[in-house]
């Protein structure tokens, strides 16, 4: 007897009166679990980009569809107008980003370059720190780019369990569960013998 393979994810719009999304699923009951959307039909147009993952934005903008900019969330759609300052936009399509300017798509690139950077150092800061680390996280909020104290590191070490967690606010110490405090410990205690 053979194995049935599985079904291939469809495409299905999922909306209500404040947002709408294409997700890709097996049955339309998953659409319906979770999120109460109002709204939930299949878009089988669109099926051909479940391995991609999502729907080119441009192509969305080309049928139709309205759009936040990723980056500074000024909303457009086929008019290309700001109807608040009255000028024209002219977008830019990235995968499934949109932007309603080039200006906001060089913004945002910048912005992940930092992000990338913010959260290297981090890390290399954590692995330095504490020898055999395994990172599960790296976080930085792009809210705070400009502050580098405001960085985050989630990372494993042998002995403790849960996630040890670093910030750049507070450098010489770190948060674990109180169940892995003494398992910390140790691992703390094997540090200084070693060095």
């Amino acid at each position: 007897m053979t194995a049935k393979l599985p079904k291939r994810p469809r495409a299905f719009y999922c909306g209500n009166e404040d947002e709408g999304k294409i997700s890709f699923l097996h049955s339309i009951n998953q659409a319906l679990r979770g999120k109460a959307w109002e709204n939930v039909k299949p878009l089988p147009a669109y099926d051909c980009f479940a391995e991609l993952g999502f729907v080119p934005a441009g192509l969305l903008f080309q049928n139709g569809w309205w759009f936040h900019c990723t980056e500074c969330d000024r909303s457009f759609d086929v008019d290309c107008w700001d109807y608040d300052k009255d000028v024209a936009l002219h977008p830019v399509f990235e995968r499934d980003r949109r932007f309603c300017s080039q200006a906001c798509r060089n913004t945002w690139h910048q912005n992940e370059q930092k992000v990338a950077r913010l959260k290297a150092e981090a890390i290399a800061i954590v692995t330095a720190k504490y020898p055999g680390s395994v990172i599960q996280l790296a976080y930085v909020s792009l809210a705070y780019l400009d502050r580098p104290d405001k960085q985050r590191v989630d990372f494993k070490v042998l002995g403790v369990a849960g996630a040890v967690e670093w910030t750049s606010e507070q450098p010489d110490t770190v948060s674990v569960r109180r169940c892995d405090v003494e398992a910390w410990q140790a691992y703390k205690a094997g540090l200084e013998v070693s060095a």
